[in-house]
């Protein structure tokens, strides 16, 4: 009995950082400009966003090429929250803010990721896709 007892312990210790990574996601997109998202400036090029989506506030981490280039803090809005489908492929919004062009909110799969202040002042938005709120 004690062995099955040990058995089941030593798998659920094992098994305990799989589930805590159970939330963690990892996701493509191309930024085709130059833009700010926090305090980094990110190039244009294919980045690997990493992101706990099972909380609406996490840190969002933007790699290229296995380096860490700018790790900012995203809020989460689900598909569920919105009428329709989900998005086809990563797609980015941008906004003019005293004269930087910053990261708004990146559309990935059925999942918004949101960066910065809601409303920004003396700011104006370009989309590549319209807003969903």
């Amino acid at each position: 009995m004690k062995v099955v007892r040990s058995v089941s312990i030593g798998l659920v210790l094992l098994l305990l950082p799989v589930f805590a990574l159970a939330s963690e996601q990892q996701r493509s997109v191309r930024i085709d400009q130059k833009v700010v998202v926090g305090n980094q400036t990110l190039k244009p090029g294919h980045y690997t966003v990493t992101y706990d989506d099972s909380h609406n506030k996490t840190d969002a981490t933007f790699e290229m090429n296995g380096k860490t280039l700018a790790t900012v803090p995203a809020r989460i809005i689900h598909k569920s929250l919105h009428e329709g489908g989900g998005f086809e492929k990563p797609e980015y919004e941008v906004s003019h803010v005293d004269g930087q062009v910053r990261l708004r909110r990146v559309y990935l799969g059925d999942e918004q990721l949101v960066f910065g202040p809601q409303n920004a002042k003396n700011g104006t938005a370009q989309n590549n896709r319209p807003p969903l709120q």
